[in-house]
């Protein structure tokens, strides 16, 4: 491995290959600037988008509007969202999404209008679905990631595939671009850009029960803590309530089936979820539904490790329009009229992450944030469509307006010995064949300490166990093993893991309160009093609260 890296110059920068990242990429190459673009696993095949429902929220029905959708997403997202992010979202988002349209995605219709589903926590019919027209992959989310890739190709990106973001890079306190290293032969690339985009995705790999797909492992986040970055709202882990665990593993139950009637029951066959929200019941949101799961679990009534879902009030015309979810089902023996399948919460989305504001500015100049790893526009829960809506909406705002500083400054100068230090810590890895940790030891037991104890139900003494844990196992990172490239890079991971870990871990233990997905036993009320704002974290400053006020919010 050579510690001399080739140098690659750009004037926007885009690390992340999933749907923010490749938005925001075609939206700053419009712009007339050169583009490139760096991600981890292969573009418009990797990262969360490809195994979402291609589910998007946006107020298209004819009693819907703007204003409801605002209201819906702060209701929901327990009065934490920043409501400018919001006005955003929901004045922008069918526009936005419609626009993909002219990449060559298409959208479900009836009678030649928009089909609109009524998803939990929403008030109106929101949820429009792209068509899946690709009969030769399964995963429905490459009904748009396919098409937004060819376009991210066709408009002259150049994509660099299979690049791990290791650190961003500073000169003073601007943001010059990242050290990248090759997942395969190892080797250092610096890409060196007037304006840097993060859009890296999520962190679900770091908890025992995920649906997120492998990569998933927070390097972003952890990129960003490193740099000085200011994040946010790292408390904020979201379940979904409905993966199955038995016939199939990993498949989530579609959210807006419950609107048409399907039903939890736990082993007693009750539909139990009016006990824990008698008006909404089973068309609750994930937060509360995850939460009575896990109730029900611990209080004797669950099932192996699970509760039921019945789909047998489901009318057959709405589980055809789900006929992927259906058919795999069917061709595993199960009749999803007749059968139950067995469903466990899992970490399923992250609404905190790195603070932006309106122009998806993090708190470092030069750079800029979209897509899952931003914070703020979610709260303490996310709605279902809204995540994918937010790839678009400020997938674009960031390749705009990081364009638009590329064109208007001077590009600052790489600090090579920050990028060289870095190097000289990732060559270290592979030395020494005394060591004896495997990535894959201190991973695996992280999984189970964040599933155990920073899970969906916490507590003092159990966060306080975690970080306890988690700093036991950083204190074996010298000792990581790492043979070949492929260990190198799970050696990676799980340094990055655990910097994220420790920072959700922390902002749990400082919430003393229990707000949306964030559920704290000895603090089980929502305190607006006290704990009405959000809790930020950065390397400068530690783990600080701020109220929400009119001045920020509003």
């Amino acid at each position: 491995m050579s510690t001399q890296p080739r140098i690659v110059e750009t004037d926007v920068l885009v690390v992340g290959g999933s749907a923010a990242g490749m938005r925001a990429a075609v939206e700053a190459k419009r712009k007339g600037v050169n583009v490139v673009l760096v991600c981890k696993g292969l573009l418009g095949r990797s990262g969360c988008s490809i195994v979402s429902g291609a589910l998007f929220a946006v107020a298209l029905h004819e009693d819907d509007s703007s204003s409801i959708h605002f209201k819906d997403t702060v209701v929901n997202g327990g009065f934490l969202n920043n409501r400018r992010l919001v006005e955003i979202l929901a004045k922008e988002g069918d526009r936005r999404v419609l626009e993909l349209e002219n990449y060559g995605v298409s959208f479900e219709r009836t009678d030649e209008k928009y089909a609109m589903i009524h998803g939990p926590g929403h008030t109106h019919p929101r949820i429009l679905r792209s068509n899946h027209s690709s009969r030769s992959h399964v995963l429905r989310g490459t009904s748009f990631t396919f098409p937004l890739a060819e376009t991210v190709r066709k408009v002259g990106v150049k994509v660099f595939e299979g690049v791990m973001c290791l650190a961003l890079l500073r000169a003073s306190n601007v943001i010059v671009g990242i050290l990248g290293m090759d997942v395969k032969t190892g080797e250092f690339t610096v890409f060196h850009a007037a304006s840097t985009i993060l859009a890296t995705g999520g962190l679900g790999r770091l908890f025992l029960m995920t649906n997120n797909p492998s990569g998933t492992t927070g390097d972003g986040y952890a990129a960003a803590y490193r740099a000085g970055v200011e994040l946010m709202d790292m408390e904020m882990v979201q379940f979904h309530p409905n993966m199955s665990v038995a016939p199939i593993r990993g498949l989530l139950v579609p959210s807006p089936l419950y609107s048409y009637g399907m039903q939890l029951r736990n082993s007693l066959n009750e539909p139990f979820m009016e006990r824990y929200d008698p008006v909404n019941k089973d068309n609750t949101t994930r937060d509360l539904q995850s939460r009575a799961i896990f109730m029900e679990i611990n209080s004797g009534r669950g099932v192996d490790g699970g509760v039921y879902v019945d789909m047998s009030k489901v009318p057959s015309e709405v589980l055809s329009r789900y006929s992927n979810f259906v058919n795999v089902l069917r061709n595993r023996g199960v009749d999803v009229r007749r059968d139950r399948v067995l469903v466990t919460p899992a970490v399923h989305f992250f609404m905190g992450g790195v603070r932006i504001n309106e122009r998806c500015e993090a708190s470092m100049e030069g750079l800029y944030a979209a897509g899952e790893v931003s914070g703020g526009l979610h709260g303490a829960n996310r709605l279902v469509g809204n995540a994918l809506t937010e790839t678009q909406v400020f997938g674009a705002r960031a390749g705009v307006y990081a364009a638009e500083r590329a064109a208007s400054i001077k590009r600052e100068e790489v600090n090579f010995d920050q990028a060289k230090e870095e190097m000289e810590r990732i060559v270290e890895l592979r030395r020494h064949a005394e060591k004896t940790v495997e990535p894959s030891e201190i991973i695996q037991s992280l999984k189970q300490t964040m599933w155990r104890y920073v899970g969906i139900i916490k507590s003092r003494s159990g966060l306080e166990k975690a970080l306890e844990e988690i700093g036991l196992m950083a204190g074996k990172l010298p000792q990581l093993r790492a043979a070949d490239t492929q260990e190198l890079v799970k050696a990676i991971e799980a340094s990055n893991m655990l910097v994220v870990g420790e920072l959700i871990a922390k902002s749990a233990l400082m919430r003393e309160e229990s707000r949306g997905a964030h559920f704290r036993e000895d603090y089980p009320e929502m305190d607006d009093q006290h704990w009405l704002g959000n809790i930020f974290v950065s390397l400068g400053r530690g783990v600080e609260f701020r109220p929400i006020t009119s001045e920020n919010y509003f």
